[in-house]
C-alpha cells in the first residue's frame, strides 16, 4: 500500500512512532515494507536530503528535469525522503527546508494536477509543523496551471512558508541561509541540472545525501 493511503492525518509518525531511518530495507512501523521502501527510494527522481542549514535544520533538494516517472508514482519516494529529513534533525531541531527546484519540469510527467495536490495536501496535513520554508524554483509559465489547482488547497499557515524564487535568488538565499557544504552541494546541484550538455547519467553520478550520522552517502540503493 502507497505510504500516502493512510487516512488523513492520521499517520504513525506524526504520532511519534516509527522514526526509523528509512534505508536499507528496514521495516518502519506503520509504513510500508522494507521491500516497498527500497523500490520507492529508487529512480523516481532526486529528492534527497542535501545537507543542513545554519540553524541545523535538514534541507531537501529535487530538481524536475530529473522526474523520471508520472508524478502518482514518485509519492512515496518523496514522503521517504521528508522522513529521512525527520531522521537527521539534531536535537532541538524540528523543521526542515526543501528545495523544489521546478527547471526542466516536464508536462507530459505533471498534466495531471491530482497528485500534486495530494503530496502537497499531505505534507501540509503531516508536515506542517516539521516545514521551516518550501522553496519553489523557476516556476515555469506552463506549470502556472498546477499552482492555480492546488493553492487554494493550502492553509495560510503553510502558504507563509512558501517562496517563489527564480534561481539567482535561490542561490542568493542558499548562500546566507545554508551551512558552506550544504550551499555548495545545492549551487553546483542547480549549475548542473541546468547545463545541456549534462546527460541524466552524468547527474546521477552526482546525488548524494546527508545521513542521519552526517555521512555523505549514495542517495538511492544500487538496482
Amino acid at each position: 500500500r502507497g505510504l500516502l493511503q493512510a487516512p488523513p492525518c492520521e499517520v504513525p509518525w506524526e504520532r511519534g512512532e516509527g522514526r526509523g531511518e528509512a534505508e536499507g530495507g528496514a521495516d518502519m512501523e506503520g509504513a510500508a515494507p522494507g521491500a516497498s521502501l527500497q523500490a520507492a527510494l529508487r529512480a523516481a527522481g532526486d529528492y534527497r536530503v542535501i545537507g543542513a542549514d545554519l540553524a541545523r535544520r535538514p534541507v531537501l533538494y529535487m530538481c524536475s528535469r530529473n522526474q523520471m516517472l508520472p508524478l502518482a508514482q514518485c509519492l512515496d519516494q518523496m514522503i521517504v525522503c521528508m522522513l529521512q529529513g525527520i531522521d537527521n534533525m539534531p536535537a532541538g531541531v524540528e523543521r526542515a527546508t526543501h528545495i523544489w527546484d521546478l527547471h526542466g519540469l516536464m508536462v507530459r510527467l505533471n498534466w495531471n494536477p491530482a497528485p500534486l495536490a495530494q503530496v502537497v495536501k499531505s505534507t501540509d496535513c503531516y508536515f506542517a509543523e516539521r516545514m521551516h520554508e518550501l522553496i519553489i524554483v523557476d516556476l515555469p509559465r506552463v506549470a502556472s496551471f498546477l499552482k492555480d489547482a492546488v493553492w487554494p488547497l493550502l492553509t495560510d499557515k503553510f502558504k507563509q512558508k512558501v517562496k517563489f524564487l527564480s534561481a539567482q535568488e535561490a542561490k542568493r538565499h542558499v548562500l546566507s541561509q545554508f551551512d558552506a557544504e550544504t550551499a555548495s552541494r545545492v549551487v553546483a546541484s542547480m549549475d548542473l541540472n541546468r547545463d545541456a550538455r549534462a546527460s541524466l547519467e552524468d547527474r546521477q553520478r552526482s546525488w548524494t545525501r546527508v545521513d542521519s550520522q552526517g555521512n555523505v552517502v549514495p542517495a538511492f540503493p544500487a538496482p
